[in-house]
This record gives structure tokens, sequence and C-alpha cells, in this order.
């Protein structure tokens, strides 16, 4: 497999590229909203908790409803133009916010931040659909994800170390910087996608537009059960370390890495599984387990057992995502290719925004173990909905 994915980077140059753009920009989203823009606004702007969050969800919610509108403008002007063109709107507000002395203008320009954003996966989902083979998307994307999970996970590491060790203006001024590489690699090295081989997987699409709706709308309610369910558990993670483990932030921090190397390692076996098996069986199994591990959470407080219940839990995920996203470029043809991947991506993104807001409810009004439970029930619903699915492989 290691030789297979070494072929596959040496073989297209717009991969590494993706790469790149991927895991600096998701090292920048992390600084900035892990890190930099929490502790900017409150000890200089002087802004309370409440304008953060508001700040932090503009962006999301910015983010969110681009991503359609923008895989339009990637059908009809082009991968690396609209690619182009996120990366730039993420460079223009940063220059400002060191600037500005209201949190009222911090947040308008974080919602400039979040337009970009919203620019970026439609554009690499459409380039890396037009690019691959329905034998190679699974590897690939197995590869995209493990990219964005380690930047996501660099993020806020970085911006703390930073912060620590520099000042605001200086960390505002390293995220520029990082930006800027993207944009100049993006602009020197990657090639346009759209039209660079006919791609005939979108004639059956053409013909039967009742099935492509049908495939659509079930994936899509797939992909919003499992990102629902994810994000539950985002806002009650630590506090459900310290009230029902009763564990510290450190021992609970280290438990929690276990889990996340060991997903981000089998997201490309599973990827490679995904297009040597068909995308239907690891789809099931990964939710089937999420599911499962969802449902055990109540069963016992023991570490070791927890730990590998979560361990259990990101092996169902390393399963499920890839095979899903290669699902989703298989089924969509190529003359839409960009509009239909960026409202899957704004499907996916909705169930993040709203899993918080859920899941902190049910811990204070109904009970800890309560977003476990409805996750568990969200994921038994997808896992059900999966078995109706149809491949074509």
């Amino acid at each position: 497999m290691m030789t297979r994915i070494h072929t596959t980077l040496r073989g297209n140059r717009n991969l590494a590229v993706f790469l790149i753009a991927i895991v600096l920009m998701e090292i920048v989203h992390g600084i900035q909203a892990m890190a930099l823009f929490p502790l900017y606004l409150t000890e200089v702007l002087g802004s309370s908790v409440t304008v953060v969050g508001a700040v932090i969800s503009t962006y999301l919610v910015v983010d969110i409803i681009t991503r359609t509108p923008a895989g339009w403008l990637a059908d009809r002007w082009g991968r690396k133009p609209t690619l182009l063109a996120g990366i730039a709107l993420s460079i223009l507000p940063l220059p400002l916010m060191i600037r500005v002395q209201s949190s009222r203008s911090f947040l308008l320009l974080n919602a400039a931040n979040g337009l970009g954003a919203g620019c970026i996966w439609p554009a690499v989902y459409a380039g890396v659909a037009d690019t691959y083979r329905r034998t190679e998307r699974g590897l690939v994307m197995g590869v995209l994800s493990t990219v964005m999970l380690g930047g996501l996970a660099l993020g806020p590491i970085s911006g703390n170390l930073l912060l620590g060790l520099t000042s605001y203006r200086t960390t505002f001024l390293i995220c520029i910087g990082l930006i800027c590489v993207v944009f100049a690699v993006v602009l020197s090295l990657a090639r346009e996608t759209k039209h660079s081989r006919p791609d005939t997987s979108g004639l059956k699409g053409r013909d039967h537009l009742r099935s492509l709706t049908r495939d659509l709308v079930l994936l899509g309610s797939i992909a919003l059960l499992l990102t629902s369910s994810l994000a539950f558990l985002l806002p009650i993670i630590s506090l459900y370390g310290s009230e029902v483990l009763q564990v510290d932030k450190v021992t609970m921090g280290l438990m929690l890495v276990v889990p996340g190397g060991i997903t981000a390692l089998a997201l490309l076996p599973a990827g490679h599984l995904a297009d040597r098996i068909g995308r239907k069986p690891p789809i099931v199994a990964g939710l089937a387990l999420l599911a499962v591990c969802y449902a055990g959470a109540p069963i016992t407080t023991n570490l070791l057992v927890v730990t590998a219940g979560a361990t259990c839990a990101g092996l169902g995920y390393a399963l499920a995502v890839p095979a899903w996203n290669a699902l989703a470029m298989d089924s969509i043809p190529g003359e839409s290719r960009g509009l239909l991947l960026g409202a899957v991506a704004t499907v996916q993104g909705a169930g993040l925004a709203i899993g918080p807001i859920i899941g902190g409810s049910l811990w204070e009004h109904v009970h800890p173990y309560a977003p476990f439970m409805a996750g568990a029930c969200l994921l038994l619903l997808a896992t059900l909905l999966s078995l109706r699915i149809r491949t074509r492989q």
C-alpha cells in the first residue's frame, strides 16, 4: 500500500499541492480559532466570552453557506481560480484585524475570513474527483483526511506556543506568511483540472436525474447524521473527563492521543480498502462500530476501557469517512461536480455547526450521557440508511 501511495503522490503534482495547501490552511485556522482570536479579543479588545463565541460562529456559518456557491464557481470559473480566490480572501482580513479597535469590526473581518475558507474545500474536492479514477479516490481521500487531521491537531499547539514565545502581532504576521506560502504554491504549481480529461462518470447521472437526486439525498442524510453525532461531543469532552471520569486535563489529553493517532494512521488503509472492496461495506461497518461505541459509553468509567472504546470509535470514523467521500465523488456527474460537492460540504458543515449546541444542551438539561445516547441513535439511523446505498464499482 505504501508503494501505491508513493506512486500516487508522484503521479500527480496537484495532490502534493493540495496536501501542502490543506495542512498549512488547517494549521492557520487552528491557530486563529483555538488560540489567537479568543485571547486577542478578550485580552486586547476587552471582549466577553460571548463575543468570542459569536466571532467564531460567524466564521463557521459564513464558511458553510459559501461552500455551495463556491462549488458552482468552481464549475464555471475553474478549480484553480476558485481555490486561489479562497486563499486570497483568507489573507486580506488579517492585516486589518491587527488594526481594528472594536469587536464588531473584528467580527465582520472574520466573516470575510470564513468566505475564503468556504471556497477552498469545494475546489479541492472537485479537483480530486476530476483527476483520480474510482479505484483511486478512496486512498486519496484517506491521505487528504489524514493531512487535515494533522493540521487541525497542530494548529492549537502552534498557536499557544507562538503566543507564549512571541506577541499577538507576530502571530498574526506568521499566519499571513503561511497563507501567502499556500497562495504562491497553488499559483505556481497547481494545474487546472476542470477540462483535464473527458469525464464519462456523469453520463448516467444526466440520463437518470431521479437516481442522482436519490443518491445525493441519501448521502447527504448520512453525512448530516454522522457529523451531528460527532459534534455532540465537542463541547462536553473536557467536562466528561473532569466530571464523569474524574481525571485532570493532562490525563484526559493523554487518553485522547492514542485514539487520535490510530485514527489518523487508519485513514490510509481504510481508504485503500474502499477502493479494493467497494464503498458500501466500509461505510456500513464504520457507522455501526461508531454507534456501538457511543451506546457503550455508560457501561464503565475504567480508563483503559474508555480509551479502547474511543480507539474503536476512531477506527469506525476512519472506515466510514474516506469511503463516503469517494462515493460522493463517484456519484456526481462531471459537469456539476463543483456545485454538488459544494452542497455536500455544506451539509457536512451544517452538522458540525448544530451538533455542539444540541450536545451541550443535552448534557446540561438531560444527563451527562445524553449526548452519547442521542449520538448513538443518529448513528444507528445512519447505519440503516447506509444499507440502502447502491454502488457502481
